[in-house]
């Protein structure tokens, strides 16, 4: 009887033991300055119970969506938001990194009145991938509870975000060439958590004049500048694009693309100019079948700065299509093209990326969406209706990017 117990004493003790060493404990992630909330249950409005420091930890206790559980050293227990929070069971070898991702998606007609049935689940399952994402239709007569529905879905769990769009651009009934009337607004979403935008000259202006029936562009595109929330404060420039696709009015892209291309290049090597760490992003609708390349011929072959989704199959490649696939289609042209959307990278922020940038290196991507589960047994007017005809396409940096501009 008197082994029995001492086995058991042991066996509990080396339980402890082992329970105590090998549990995996939650940190706060390296873009966090002061403190995470730990919150008395997994809701962003509930009682804030405790906090985790940068440098402290909890006990994890299990998984959620987009909470952990988490057990503190005084006993509470909690949840911490996964957005600001990572496992640590001491084997990760990305322990310590963090990430800004930038991108742009053409959501069709996001925003109008007519069309409030989106899934903004979906999107927002999208947008928290996201610190910064540059927006191409919204709608001209903008409604905005669609686009509250999706900020409101991210603020569920957790994340804080807000979004800006531009004034009405496009071509008016009157336009003096006869193209046609047609105008949206384009729009940034942003994480205010861990980017902050340049509000002193109004937080966002366009490219050129007048943003109605210019004689340049169909819809003149939007530039904004933000920073990271890091003490290596980078900042960068993002600018949002929408080609003209009509082969009625071709030629008005290869305006643009001659501009876009010039205004880079002149953005790059002006001494005046203090932000030289440029994304131009957005549906370039480049070579559409039956209409010129002009991207290619314009764009495509720059070598004054980075055409991020050029380069994948300089590494041998394949393209990635970015707008979705017709799920009856088994034709392989089709799996790879057209490669609508597209990052244009300044010479200055290029110097972060190795050469070429591949699918593989994980700096680069494009979300296919439509080819989650989900989506493969809806029509393609469903996905197009609840969410887009267009894929969303990032580019990925280090937070702590030292800022050299």
């Amino acid at each position: 009887m008197g082994l029995m117990k001492t086995i058991l004493s042991f066996l509990f003790i080396l339980f402890v033991f082992v329970s105590t060493s090998f549990s995996q404990r939650v940190i706060p992630s390296d873009a966090v300055q002061n403190h995470v909330n730990v919150r008395a249950s997994n809701s962003a409005g509930s009682e804030i119970i405790n906090t985790l420091r940068p440098g402290e930890s909890a006990e994890y206790i299990e998984s959620v969506p987009y909470w952990h559980k988490v057990r503190c050293d005084n006993g509470d227990e909690g949840y911490v938001s996964k957005r600001w929070t990572h496992i640590d069971d001491g084997t990760s070898e990305d322990e310590g990194k963090d990430e800004l991702v930038i991108g742009s998606w053409n959501i069709k007609y996001f925003g109008t009145c007519k069309r409030l049935i989106i899934d903004s689940v979906s999107i927002a399952d999208i947008f928290e991938k996201y610190d910064v994402i540059v927006i191409q239709e919204v709608s001209s007569n903008v409604c905005t509870r669609p686009l509250n529905s999706v900020v409101n879905e991210l603020k569920s769990r957790g994340l804080k975000y807000e979004y800006l769009f531009s004034g009405k651009t496009g071509y008016t009934r009157n336009n003096p060439d006869n193209r046609g009337s047609l105008y949206e607004r384009l729009g940034i979403f942003w994480d205010i958590d861990r980017v902050e935008i340049d509000d002193s000259d109004g937080n966002h202006h366009h490219m050129h004049d007048p943003i109605l029936d210019n004689h340049l562009f169909r819809q003149v595109p939007i530039i904004a500048d933000f920073a990271v929330k890091s003490p290596l404060g980078f900042d960068f420039r993002v600018v949002s694009v929408h080609a003209a696709y009509s082969p009625a009015i071709h030629e008005v892209r290869a305006e643009e693309f001659r501009y876009i291309n010039q205004w880079l290049i002149d953005q790059m090597n002006d001494p005046n100019n203090q932000e030289k760490d440029i994304f131009v992003m957005g549906d370039f609708n480049s070579n559409p079948k039956g209409q010129p390349h002009y991207f290619d011929t314009i764009i495509g072959n720059a070598t004054e700065y980075r055409v991020a989704m050029n380069e994948p199959p300089l590494g041998g490649e394949d393209p990635i299509k970015t707008t979705i696939l017709v799920p009856t289609s088994n034709d392989p042209d089709k799996l790879t093209s057209p490669v609508y959307d597209h990052i244009l990278i300044s010479r200055q922020a290029g110097e972060e990326f190795p050469q070429p940038l591949t699918w593989a290196s994980g700096l680069i991507g494009v979300i296919q969406f439509d080819q989650d589960q989900k989506w493969q047994n809806a029509e393609r007017d469903e996905t197009i209706y609840k969410m887009s005809d267009h894929r969303p396409i990032w580019i990925k940096l280090d937070y702590n990017t030292e800022d050299r501009d």
